[in-house]
């Protein structure tokens, strides 16, 4: 496949970010994709300018993936479900953050379900607030790709099920608007043919790591009991054409070697 290839840093493992687009751009890396749990590290003014212009100097092509814990818990705040209007904002804030870095692409998680809430309520609130910030994302020129999530990282959270996609897919017809396929997160789910036996037309971006099938390892692809063989094979035959994101922290032999399973797939 000649899929672009990003990798998603939620860590800065180098001294330097000098060091870290650098060696991104060494290991041959196309795009990064800079995430950010709660505090904005990447996208300080200053730090966001260095980045821009080390991303031209390598000619790597940033993504961005908001935050999802805490204030940015999408879908709730506290024990309630936020308004339609809340979650647009919450939305807008991660645009900022998108947009100083030069990110065309975002990724966020649909947010937790309060106690006993009606899921079937969240997921009506986090449509109408998506649909409230499609103006937003056409101004800033900015897809926004909704991700899955697991159990086995957040209790009780939304997306964690394709009904969940397929719903608001179809009560959001926007050509901005699509998802970040997670394979680790489907693995732990039993759900990796499910997904991948659906349409992939509204798939904006995978994010690619291995695990057991328990927890949220982020192993390099190989490493764990995914089956990269039919999933590689899979997301070929579907012509995708989008960025493949590795979401692991690994040495650069690691990262080539995962790279490696990528492009010799057919």
């Amino acid at each position: 496949m000649n899929n672009p290839i990003a990798v998603c840093l939620d860590r800065n493992p180098f001294a330097t970010v000098d060091e870290l687009v650098e060696t991104a751009a060494r290991v041959g890396f196309d795009k990064l994709e800079w995430f950010e749990i709660i505090e904005p590290v990447w996208t300080t003014p200053a730090v966001a300018e260095k980045i821009c212009g080390l991303m031209r100097r390598y000619k790597i092509a940033p993504q961005y993936h908001a935050p999802y814990d805490g204030h940015f818990d999408l879908a709730r705040e506290g024990n309630a479900w936020r308004t339609p209007a809340q979650i647009a904002d919450v939305l807008r804030q991660c645009l900022d953050r998108a947009e100083t870095l030069g990110a065309g692409l975002m990724t966020a998680h649909l947010g937790t379900c309060p106690p006993g809430a009606e899921r079937a309520e969240g997921l009506r609130c986090v449509m109408e607030g998506v649909r409230l910030a499609i103006p937003e994302l056409e101004r800033r020129r900015i897809r926004l790709a909704l991700e899955n999530h697991t159990r086995a990282v957040l209790a009780d959270p939304l997306g964690d099920r394709l009904a969940d996609f397929d719903w608001l897919m179809e009560r959001i017809p926007s050509e901005w608007v699509g998802r970040t396929l997670d394979i680790g997160h489907a693995h732990i789910n039993g759900h990796i043919e499910e997904f991948l036996t659906a349409p992939l037309d509204r798939i904006f971006n995978f994010h690619l790591h291995d695990n057991h099938g328990l927890s949220d390892e982020h192993l390099p692809l190989g490493e764990g009991a995914a089956p990269w063989d039919k999933v590689l094979a899979l997301i070929a035959r579907a012509r995708y054409r989008g960025p493949l994101t590795l979401e692991f922290f690994a040495t650069p032999e690691q990262y080539a070697r995962s790279i490696g399973m990528i492009r010799a797939a057919t």
